[in-house]
């Protein structure tokens, strides 16, 4: 559906809004529960063209895979020390203040994948399983972050 969330909650029990429709929802209207929906996620055979560059190859043979995780951090800190600039240039393109999309930024947003958000993924991952929209779930693995000497990773 179009991200409209009265026309969502008229056709259904529940509505999930993401991206800039998000940020610019009545929070009023909200039960205030999370959600952990956005997570940097790769299969491990994913093919890896733009992120590290080179030739096609799987994330799970390509030799930068051990940095993979520690380029993710990176650009995460980077934005999160350049919030004000951020917010400054996204607060015209969706129509909201910059303080709103600060608040936003690092208020809304959690940016670390701690034990209880693995565990409540891992339950998304049963339930969506004992449903039937997957054939099983799987134990997620993550990649460890291994030091990202002299990468710029995401620069403009």
């Amino acid at each position: 559906m179009e991200p409209d969330l009265d026309r969502m909650l008229q056709t259904c029990d529940a509505a999930l809004l993401i991206g800039d429709p998000a940020l610019t929802v009545d929070r009023g209207r909200l039960p205030g529960i999370g959600f952990g929906g956005g997570v940097e996620a790769l299969r491990r055979q994913a093919v890896c063209v733009c992120l590290l560059g080179g030739a096609r190859q799987a994330i799970e043979n390509h030799p930068m895979r051990d940095e993979l995780a520690g380029i993710f951090q990176q650009s995460r800190d980077r934005g999160l020390r350049n919030v004000e600039a951020i917010a400054r240039e996204w607060a015209p393109r969706v129509g909201i203040s910059e303080p709103e999309v600060s608040a936003y930024l690092t208020r809304n947003i959690s940016y670390s994948l701690d034990p209880q958000k693995q565990a409540g993924l891992q339950l998304f991952f049963e339930l969506s399983a004992e449903l039937g929209l997957i054939q099983q779930a799987r134990r997620p693995e993550f990649l460890s972050a291994a030091p990202v000497a002299g990468i710029r990773a995401f620069s403009r």
